[in-house]
């Protein structure tokens, strides 16, 4: 049974566009019902459209990121939500309510190498 999810990017989406294949290729069995970002108009963007999936940009501002997820997220049924890129960090509140639906994929072992020079950190 394929679980419903969502995909958080800020950037280029290379994570994001792995996922969507993998899903084509029915190596994952994962429904993307859309990718949101923080950006207006990301890179990211444009390929998830490529895979006719929806997009939307929420804000830069937390507050107004998570309210619009979290309607979402409700309205929706979604199972997961897939951090790819995503270059905010959620609240605590945020993340206690959806612990258990959450992936963050992050090029470093947290919290040892935080931040964007992780890769050179390590």
């Amino acid at each position: 049974m394929y679980k419903k999810a969502v995909i958080l990017v800020s950037g280029n989406g290379s994570n994001m566009e792995s996922i969507i294949k993998a899903c084509n290729e029915k190596r994952l069995e994962l429904d993307i019902t859309c990718v949101f970002s923080n950006k207006k108009d990301p890179p990211a963007f444009s390929k998830a459209q490529k895979y006719n999936i929806n997009t939307e940009f929420l804000s830069s501002k937390i507050k107004v990121i998570e309210e619009k997820l979290v309607k979402y997220i409700d309205t929706n049924n979604i199972d997961l939500i897939i951090l790819a890129g995503f270059m905010r960090v959620l609240t605590p509140e945020f993340t206690r309510r959806f612990s258990k639906k959450i992936i963050n994929i992050h090029p470093s072992l947290l919290p040892l190498f935080p931040g964007l020079d992780a890769q050179r950190q390590a």
